[in-house]
């Protein structure tokens, strides 16, 4: 089993070659938003150098979203492509699940990956012991805070806070207090292709695998070319 993974949300790109269970190539450029001109040829010297052809890949992985409008097109556009065109199917992850994911066994902890959507907003969600307890969205950060504190309420398991963002949250916390309140590596606040790899595997394994055409993006947001259009036809 070979699959190819990518993630094209965010600043950073990132591609991985995963064979029987092997992560065998991982490469990641976190440089600023240029996918158009790194993407593709990241994926064209993984595969030279593991000496594959698209062809030979069985399974393409892609974050769909959150993140950068124009990354997330580019990695699902590219993806689609190449697995249409080799009738291979495809499974898509929202980039806060491929975040969340290294941490799914994390005893106690409230796991929150937080993408910034910018003013005081973020594409934020929550998972406690493998379950999504805090269902995706674009939020002012105190509200997503805030659910945090009713869903700590709600589930006294829940003893701290794993907070996996780049996100400044000083002074944002008190509201969570007593609870233990910490904040993933930097080498893991964004989201790494192995782990989608992993993740993507996972779930053609459980026979939830989509055919190309079935990829969709997930935004979560209107782009601001929606949002001007919505606002000239009113």
């Amino acid at each position: 089993m070979m699959v190819l993974a990518c993630d094209t949300s965010g600043p950073s790109v990132s591609v991985a070659l995963r064979r029987n269970g092997t992560i065998v190539s991982e490469r990641t450029l976190d440089i600023g938003l240029i996918h158009s001109a790194t993407f593709m040829p990241m994926v064209s010297d993984l595969l030279r150098e593991t000496q594959n052809q698209p062809a030979d890949i069985d399974l393409y992985a892609v974050t769909t979203g959150p993140g950068s409008f124009t990354g997330i097109r580019i990695g699902i556009s590219a993806v689609k492509a190449m697995a249409y065109a080799h009738q291979k199917p495809v499974v898509g992850l929202t980039s806060l699940e491929v975040m969340a994911f290294p941490y799914h066994v994390s005893s106690g902890h409230l796991i929150c990956p937080m993408i910034d959507a910018r003013n005081q907003r973020a594409y934020a969600g929550a998972w406690f012991e493998g379950r999504q307890v805090i269902p995706i969205d674009n939020q002012p950060i105190t509200a997503f805070l805030e659910a945090i504190r009713l869903q700590s309420e709600a589930d006294t398991a829940i003893r701290g806070v794993l907070f996996i963002t780049r996100l400044s949250l000083d002074g944002q916390t008190e509201c969570l207090k007593p609870l233990v309140v910490r904040k993933a590596a930097d080498s893991m606040m964004l989201p790494r292709a192995g782990v989608l790899a992993d993740q993507a595997e996972r779930m053609w394994e459980a026979g939830k695998a989509q055919q190309p055409e079935q990829l969709k993006a997930t935004y979560f947001v209107k782009s601001a070319a929606e949002r001007l259009h919505d606002k000239q036809i009113r």
